[in-house]
């Protein structure tokens, strides 16, 4: 794994979990949070976009979705817990594992619509 396949998944992953730990501590609105990840979603969805070179072998959509997914699975999550009101911080060892998840659950989305070549 090089550094940047690992900071995607940290960096977004860790982001989030500080927005959460902030709901944790001070029981603010769940519609910021919800604002919050889509505002970071679309962000890492332009990264992605941006970062993208004709000689990779994904499609310019599948790095924007690829860049942006370790988020995907985290952020319904924490949502889902914030707005039921059940903060629990179990959901912060979780969101490794729903990062990766959420990469894989790309990749193969990306794998099945032909946007990856050379599989």
């Amino acid at each position: 794994m090089t550094f940047f396949e690992f900071s995607v998944l940290l960096i977004p992953t860790s982001c989030l979990v500080i927005a959460y730990l902030f709901w944790f501590s001070t029981k603010e609105r769940p519609r910021y949070f919800v604002a919050l990840w889509l505002v970071l979603l679309c962000l890492l969805f332009i990264v992605g976009w941006h970062i993208w070179e004709p000689d990779h072998e994904i499609s310019q959509f599948g790095s924007a979705l690829i860049v942006s997914a370790s988020i995907w699975l985290n952020g319904i999550l924490m949502a889902t817990t914030i707005k039921s009101n059940k903060l629990r911080l179990w959901v912060i060892p979780l969101s490794a594992l729903l990062a990766v998840l959420s990469v894989y659950f790309c990749f193969y989305f990306l794998a099945v619509t032909n946007q990856i070549w050379g599989l």
